[in-house]
């Protein structure tokens, strides 16, 4: 995998205040003490944690569990809202019918106690993770509330669920910072489509107007592995953030630019788990190497720094700024 020159120990510029008070994804290898998230414990490890899970919904597609009283109504209402965002997901990567979250999800659904054993988290800033392909977690209030940002977590998740079924452990080849960006623009577009704003969104455009070329050099060098993003820290954010804004870069300026970037992603990434490397995939579909996009967008950003309206002209989330 390519990476640009190393400059020293790179700390981003934005590491003080990026982070939005309320972030609400997480992916497994922060949530969990492992650091391989391509490892899938599945529904097995519901099973293995001792709470009392029962089955409140069960379609074709999605099953919901919980540890809390969830009605038939409510499970139901949030399985449909993971095959809507699932959909949009498909739609926008060419998936085939055939993808339709088959085998079964498995989202459980946690009270605070159980949502905090499997996360780690307790600040109640986590809205949701995934263990790999068939396992999606969520907070109790995710299916008793309906806001925008939870639908963005759903969309966000999704979209990892897919990339774990298409490459499984051979994701690991891709970078880190690449799955996330990808899956950020994901989850902010799918509420948008519906004409509906998030804090997600507004916040991720507000890092990318402030971000350095030291903060790209940092996403691109030191957010690759999932290691890397285990031990983030606050910086995880901006290794997210500054992802999706690599594949912005993708979308806008490299090499002409290439308005169905995120198609073309979920193509580098069933290429590498059929086997391709993930160079090879990835300048199939975008025309040059990994080392050379990266080097190309550490320079993009540089030359924006002072002109935020440039390095947002004809990105997806130019209206937001």
């Amino acid at each position: 995998m390519g990476r640009v020159d190393a400059v020293g120990v790179v700390r981003p510029v934005v590491e003080a205040d990026a982070l939005p008070e309320v972030h609400r994804e997480r992916r497994a290898a922060e949530n969990r003490d492992t650091l391989e998230p391509y490892v899938d414990p599945g529904p097995g490890a519901l099973a293995r944690s001792g709470l009392g899970l029962s089955l409140s919904y069960r379609d074709a597609q999605v099953q919901v569990v919980s540890d809390v009283q969830l009605s038939e109504r409510e499970a139901k209402a949030l399985a449909t809202r993971v095959e809507r965002a699932y959909a949009f997901d498909a739609a926008i990567h060419g998936w085939s019918k055939d993808d339709d979250l088959a085998p079964r999800l498995t989202v459980a659904v946690l009270g605070q106690r159980g949502f905090q054993a499997l996360s780690g988290d307790t600040s109640g800033a986590v809205g949701g993770f995934t263990t790999g392909p068939s396992l999606f977690v969520v907070p109790e209030e995710v299916a008793r509330q309906r806001r925008s940002d939870d639908d963005v977590t759903i969309a966000h998740e999704l979209g990892h669920v897919q990339d774990y079924r298409q490459a499984g452990k051979r994701l690991a080849a891709v970078p880190m910072y690449l799955q996330e960006g990808k899956a950020y623009l994901l989850g902010d577009l799918e509420p948008m489509a519906r004409g509906q704003g998030s804090a997600s969104a507004r916040n991720v455009v507000a890092t990318w107007e402030r971000m350095s070329a030291r903060d790209a050099q940092w996403v691109v060098q030191r957010f690759r592995t999932a290691r890397d993003e285990a031990l983030s820290g606050r910086n995880g954010y901006v290794g997210e953030v500054g992802g999706a804004l690599f594949v912005e870069f993708l979308r806008t300026q490299f090499h002409g630019g290439h308005a169905d970037v995120l198609k073309r992603l979920g193509t580098v990434v069933a290429d590498v788990g059929a086997g391709q490397s993930y160079g090879a995939a990835f300048g199939r579909q975008f025309g040059g190497s990994p080392d050379a996009a990266e080097a190309a967008f550490v320079a993009w950003v540089k030359s924006t720094e002072d002109d935020p309206a440039r390095r947002l002209d004809g990105s997806v989330l130019e209206s937001l700024a």
